[in-house]
């Protein structure tokens, strides 16, 4: 896989080699190798995205996450599979995200996250999920909104609905596994580019981890920032 030639479960983050070696400038207090895992993550998600946060893959942080990770998967099943920790980055190009919804980090079932937070890949709503489509059952302002029979968001996102956890992964049935990984400091610069390029987005924070989002949001430009307990 990407990460050092390291085959692990199928689960990988595709060698692909395009725009992000060109732009992503290397950490000189990294070996190459470690470097190229940087660049090779990089490389999975959208190209716009690459561009906006290029900045933050050679960071120390970003690679020790991905070191953590490479040596978390000698032993363990990652949820979501690697290459769909950024999916959300190819539905969603910065520049037609009109809503941003903040969830906490995947779950932790095999076969069920997929890179956008909340959604189910394969199956029924699950937890949060199933609260917020009753939410949007009762608004009156939706009349035609009935709840689905399946959890999966792909559609909302690819109407402009950014589906982002605060961290990305998780260790298979384990919750909060992947906390303070670095997680965190990558998906506050997503949220930072966002606030600080475009205005008129809606944020909207759901659950504790969350709501800590709240503090980037609105210092810039002028989005609106929803919070749910």
């Amino acid at each position: 896989m990407g990460f050092g030639n390291t085959v692990m479960g199928g689960t990988q983050f595709p060698m692909q080699f395009s725009k992000a070696t060109d732009l992503i400038p290397k950490n000189p207090n990294y070996s190459e190798e470690d470097n190229m895992l940087a660049i090779n993550a990089a490389e999975n998600m959208g190209e716009s995205w690459i561009e906006a946060l290029k900045d933050e893959f050679t960071k120390a942080y970003f690679i020790d996450l991905l070191k953590f990770l490479r040596e978390e998967m000698k032993n363990h099943t990652i949820c979501p599979p690697l290459h769909q920790v950024f999916s959300w980055t190819h539905h969603c190009p910065p520049d037609k995200i009109k809503v941003v919804i903040i969830g906490q980090d995947p779950y932790p079932q095999p076969g069920r996250a997929h890179g956008l937070s909340f959604s189910v890949q394969n199956g029924r709503p699950k937890y949060s999920l199933k609260n917020i489509f009753k939410e949007l059952e009762t608004d009156e302002s939706l009349e035609d909104f009935e709840i689905p029979s399946h959890g999966n968001l792909t559609g909302w996102a690819e109407q402009g609905v950014l589906l982002l956890n605060t961290v990305l992964t998780v260790r298979a049935g384990v919750r909060n596994s992947h906390k303070n990984k670095g997680w965190e400091e990558f998906t506050d610069a997503v949220i930072k580019y966002l606030n600080e390029n475009f205005t008129g987005i809606v944020f909207m924070l759901w659950g504790e981890p969350a709501t800590k989002k709240g503090s980037i949001i609105n210092q810039v430009s002028p989005n609106l920032n929803v919070t749910n307990d």
